[in-house]
C-alpha cells in the first residue's frame, strides 16, 4: 500500500513539474508575442507618420516651386554678402575718420601747450592744477598781487589791462588756458 501511493504521488510531481515547465515556457513565449506586438505597433505609428509627411511634402511641393526657392536662397545670399561688405566698409570709413581725430586733437594739444609755453614731454609737471584753491595759493606764494591806487592790478601780467579791477581779471591760469582753448577751436586765433 504505501509503496504504490509513493508512485503515485512520485508520477503527480513529474507531472506537475512538467506542467511547471510548459507554464513557463508559455510564459515566455508570451511575452516574446508582446514584445512583437509592441515593435509591430510602433512600427505602424512610423508608418504612419511616414504617410502623412509624404503627404504634406506633395502639398508644399505643389505650393512652393523648388526653383523659385532655389532664386529665393540665392538672392538672400547675396544681399547678405552685400550687408557684409557694406558693414566692413562702414568700419573702415569710421576708423579712419576716428584715427584722424585723434591726429587732429593732437595737434590740437600741442598747439595749446605751445601757446603757453609748455612742451608735451617735461614741462607738464609746472602746468596750473585745476584745483583753483591751490592754485591761489600757489599764485599768491609765488607772486605778490596787490591792489594800486584806483582798483588796477599790482603785479597783474603785462598784457592786462591797468583799468582793469580784481574782479576783472582770470583767478587763474586754467581759465585762461580755457579761453584760449575755445579760441582755437572756433578757429579765432
Amino acid at each position: 500500500g504505501n509503496q504504490e501511493s509513493v508512485r503515485q504521488t512520485a508520477k503527480q510531481i513529474i507531472r506537475v513539474k512538467k506542467q511547471t515547465e510548459n507554464i513557463n515556457k508559455m510564459k515566455d513565449s508570451l511575452f516574446s508575442v508582446k514584445l512583437q506586438m509592441t515593435g509591430m505597433k510602433s512600427m505602424q505609428a512610423m508608418s504612419m507618420a511616414m504617410s502623412n509627411m509624404n503627404k504634406v511634402m506633395k502639398r508644399m511641393n505643389k505650393q512652393m516651386d523648388p526653383a523659385k526657392f532655389a532664386k529665393i536662397a540665392q538672392k538672400f545670399e547675396q544681399e547678405a554678402a552685400k550687408a557684409e561688405l557694406t558693414e566692413e566698409i562702414m568700419s573702415d570709413t569710421l576708423g579712419d575718420a576716428l584715427g584722424d581725430d585723434n591726429e587732429a586733437e593732437e595737434e590740437l594739444v600741442n598747439k595749446v601747450l605751445a601757446e603757453a609755453g609748455l612742451s608735451a614731454t617735461g614741462d607738464l609737471l609746472s602746468a596750473p592744477d585745476a584745483n583753483p584753491v591751490a592754485q591761489q595759493t600757489a599764485v599768491a606764494e609765488k607772486q605778490p598781487v596787490g591792489i594800486a591806487e584806483g582798483g588796477a592790478v599790482a603785479g597783474a601780467p603785462s598784457n592786462a589791462a591797468p583799468d582793469k579791477k580784481v574782479e576783472d581779471c582770470p583767478t587763474n591760469d586754467v581759465d585762461d588756458l580755457e579761453a584760449r582753448l575755445r579760441n582755437l577751436t572756433r578757429g579765432d586765433d
